[in-house]
């Protein structure tokens, strides 16, 4: 089944890559319904669109400030949404077999088109289906290795994203979560401390934000997520979800002022990003080999 529906969608997207008119229309509106679910009488409607349509934040003083203390990421889609909604949607099919599995894909595909199929997530869509391929034909692929082939599927579909830095860090970001670290929070230390070198290019980053990270990047990847793709089911909850999000504004801009460094960022050329990647691909592959052969 999963090997089925991964060559097909492969296929459907490399046409799509050189023909582009076919999936142009359909993103669009999908992106368009899913921004008319964003609670109306919220004024914090643009960061209700951004976390869950993946609408383009404009870069405000909020953003800024997220920039500063390295939580910006949060701020937009990325493929742990879309890994959020399987876990969730897994708890909810999981008595309906093979069907349930087609609705999972189904609703993540709706999902990416909504986010108008921005390069994390089909990065992480392409992720998903090789690991369920992996699971139904026992070829017992390590989460590196899925990391590996996703983000060189997704490159053959979409050359152009060579040069997208939100699909570079997406990669970083899946490769270092393969990493079998079993605490959450060691995990997304481990992930904000791998994309420093990404980050510095953004905002020089304070020592201290990486506390920041490991103290407040789970929670408000957790929180802030759910509670307001909830708000885009239940408008009403915005009235509960907004709070949240003026409370996040105020703590990321207090944090922002007390981190500022002098100075501005730095240009980091494209080619440098892709060897640091290629090396902590080379890096972990020898770490994970020593470690298996040690505990052999």
């Amino acid at each position: 089944m999963w090997k089925t529906i991964f060559i097909i969608t492969i296929l459907f997207l490399l046409i799509n890559s050189y023909v582009h008119v076919f999936l142009a229309n359909p993103i669009s509106y999908a992106h368009k319904i899913c921004l008319s679910f964003s609670p109306p009488s919220s004024a914090y409607r643009e960061l209700y669109s951004a976390i869950v349509c993946g609408a383009d934040p404009e870069l405000n003083d909020f953003g800024m400030d997220m920039r500063t203390i390295g939580l910006y990421h949060l701020m937009v889609v990325s493929g742990s949404h879309l890994i959020f909604l399987e876990q969730l949607l897994n708890h909810v099919t999981t008595r309906l077999g093979r069907s349930g599995q087609l609705i999972i894909f189904i609703t993540l595909t709706f999902f990416a088109f909504c986010c108008s199929l921005l390069p994390p997530v089909t990065r992480a869509l392409i992720s998903f289906m090789l690991r369920k391929c992996s699971l139904e034909q026992k070829l017992f692929w390590k989460g590196h290795h899925i990391a590996l082939l996703a983000g060189l599927f997704t490159l053959m579909v979409f050359p152009e994203w060579i040069k997208s830095l939100s699909f570079i860090m997406s990669w970083i970001a899946s490769l270092l979560v393969s990493l079998p670290i079993q605490s959450e929070l060691k995990k997304h230390f481990a992930v904000y401390l791998g994309l420093i070198p990404i980050f510095i290019g953004l905002q020089p980053q304070h020592p201290l934000t990486a506390l920041v990270n490991w103290l407040l990047g789970p929670i408000l990847g957790v929180v802030l997520f759910p509670a307001s793709l909830l708000s885009f089911l239940i408008s009403p909850l915005s009235y509960i979800v907004d709070p949240i999000w003026g409370g996040t504004l105020v703590l990321s801009h207090a944090l922002a002022e007390y981190f500022k460094l002098p100075g501005s960022s730095f240009h980091i050329p494209l080619l440098a990003m892709w060897i640091y990647l290629l090396s902590l691909h080379i890096l972990i592959y020898n770490f994970l080999v020593t470690r298996n052969r040690a505990l052999a």
